[in-house]
């Protein structure tokens, strides 16, 4: 689907820059025969999976299937997932754009449902490293924590964009949560002076 149609759409006009980038190869790449991640099965799984409750998956199938009937819905939640999990190096979560004049409150839904959409991902990296269940149950509670935020501010059940982006670590094994802290793999790259007595 053409971008200008979708931004025009879903009154997110003024998007359309950040939304350029990975476009074409996302719309490209699209399943013609239906999103999976909006498939109700998937959606119960998937909230299983991360521990959340029956209440908000439930909140979220009836939302996919608002998304799922809207080209322009659809074709959006699909370059969201395409560019978080099928591109390297993505960091621009932060602006995307929420089509509130379409979703209402039910906007940070979207969100939530994008980023379910890679469990399938972070249970294969947890299957590979051995990783025990109260590591995933305690590092996926963070999901819980965003909701119940979102909740507090908006009303409703869902994710802020900014916050996705914070949690891509807790999918894809970058980031973990051991008995009161949370432990992330990477390279500290800032100066830092340490002193010793």
């Amino acid at each position: 689907m053409e971008l200008s149609q979708v931004v025009t759409e879903l009154d997110i006009a003024e998007s359309a820059e950040v939304l350029q980038l990975h476009w074409e190869d996302s719309q490209r790449t699209m399943p013609r025969e239906g999103i999976f991640f909006l498939e109700p099965a998937f959606v119960m799984d998937t909230h299983e999976a991360a521990y959340l409750p029956r209440e908000i998956a439930l909140k979220g199938v009836a939302v996919a299937r608002i998304i799922a009937a809207s080209p322009a819905l659809s074709a959006l939640a699909w370059h969201f997932h395409y560019c978080l999990f099928r591109t390297e190096g993505y960091t621009r979560t932060r602006d995307w754009p929420y089509p509130e004049s379409v979703l209402g409150s039910d906007t940070g839904t979207l969100f939530t449902l994008v980023l379910l959409s890679g469990i399938p991902e972070m249970q294969a990296i947890h299957e590979r490293h051995h990783i025990p269940k109260k590591v995933i149950r305690d590092t996926l509670a963070q999901i819980n924590w965003g909701l119940n935020d979102y909740l507090e501010e908006d009303g409703a059940w869902g994710l802020r964009p900014t916050y996705v982006g914070w949690l891509m670590n807790h999918l894809t094994g970058v980031l973990y949560h051991l008995v009161r802290l949370q432990f992330q793999f990477g390279s500290f790259t800032e100066r830092l002076r340490v002193f010793r007595n």
